[in-house]
């Protein structure tokens, strides 16, 4: 990778602020400095590289605070997509509704648009505009580099075609596999999510691994099928992808091996020694993040990256974003 990148949870929201550098130039962007720039400065002289411009994903309140004493500090630019100069003008009802000090108003140096081209050193990327949690919450793409910093983004239909380049790039001896969540269901049934980087997982047996494994998915709210796909595939490592962890004890009966799960955000908003607030899981708090062994079964529930849309708060506290590597070991050698 010819890119260096380093992050910094920063902030009551936990927003991740990143340092990204090239280091043939030792050229640098920083990226939603939203908090905490003590912190972030440390981090850019112990890197010894040198800012090209701050750039925020969109210009809510938790990732522009800071802006305006780093530009001071740092002496670089400030970039924001242009669709979101109303929202930055709006700092101080922010402050106001979070019950935060009023911040000080940064000057926009130079107003993205969609396409825009980024370079840092020898090193080529573009802006991409993708509304949704703000006008103009965009990404910023560095696709020989398989990098996309992606902010607050929101599912949309513009951001589609990255998320298929990028699930795309990943090498997947035995295959991409995925199932519909009820997001997906509820707002994108016509739009093809997976045609060409995964096959999606739709209640019959997925064999993987010469057989070894099977992979028993399904889109919500269809899980009735998943006990049929786990019997017919009895004897093998079954895996089951399901969008919530709902069903795992009516399951569990069945042996499946591992049950991987979603839907909870880990409840997105999390209280200090209580946990999850609101999971929208049928079982309450029983399973809202993380690592559980039911009967047999072990089951992961993943925080996921995304936020609740609609009229619930676009926030995460005390809840970092989360993808999961699972590594999967056997016990006996392959026959």
């Amino acid at each position: 990778m010819a890119l260096v990148v380093e992050s910094l949870v920063v902030g009551p929201f936990g927003v991740n602020a990143y340092l990204v550098g090239e280091p043939e130039s030792r050229s640098a962007l920083l990226i939603d400095p939203g908090a905490d720039l003590e912190a972030l400065a440390r981090l850019l002289e112990k890197t010894g590289f040198a800012l090209a411009a701050i750039v925020n994903t969109h210009a809510h309140i938790d990732h522009v605070a800071a802006v305006a004493e780093a530009k001071r500090r740092f002496g670089a630019p400030y970039w924001l997509h242009q669709a979101d100069k109303g929202l930055l003008g709006a700092l101080p009802m922010q402050a106001m509704m979070f019950g935060f000090p009023e911040p000080e108003l940064p000057e926009v140096d130079r107003w993205l648009t969609d396409g825009d081209p980024l370079e840092l050193g020898k090193v080529s990327g573009r802006i991409l505009h993708t509304p949704g949690h703000s006008p103009g919450g965009c990404c910023l793409y560095f696709p020989d580099e398989k990098l996309v910093f992606t902010g607050d983004t929101l599912n949309s239909a513009e951001g589609l075609p990255v998320v298929k380049d990028l699930l795309a790039r990943i090498e997947a001896p035995l295959g991409r596999f995925a199932a519909q969540g009820n997001q997906d269901v509820a707002y994108r049934a016509e739009t093809d999510l997976f045609g060409g980087v995964a096959v999606e997982l739709t209640g019959e047996p997925q064999a993987v691994g010469d057989g070894r494994a099977v992979l028993c998915g399904a889109p919500y709210p269809n899980g009735g099928v998943l006990e049929r796909c786990l019997r017919a595939s009895e004897g093998r490592l079954r895996i089951v992808a399901y969008h919530t962890p709902d069903l795992v004890e009516d399951l569990a009966p069945l042996g499946p091996d591992l049950y991987l799960a979603g839907h909870t955000h880990g409840g997105q908003v999390r209280v200090p020694l209580y946990g999850a607030v609101v999971t929208m899981s049928e079982l309450g708090k029983r399973y809202e993040m993380g690592r559980y062994t039911v009967g047999s079964t072990a089951l992961y529930v993943n925080r996921g990256v995304g936020m609740e849309g609609g009229l619930a708060p676009r926030v995460r506290f005390l809840c970092r974003p989360e993808i999961a590597v699972i590594d999967l070991v056997g016990s006996k050698p392959a026959p």
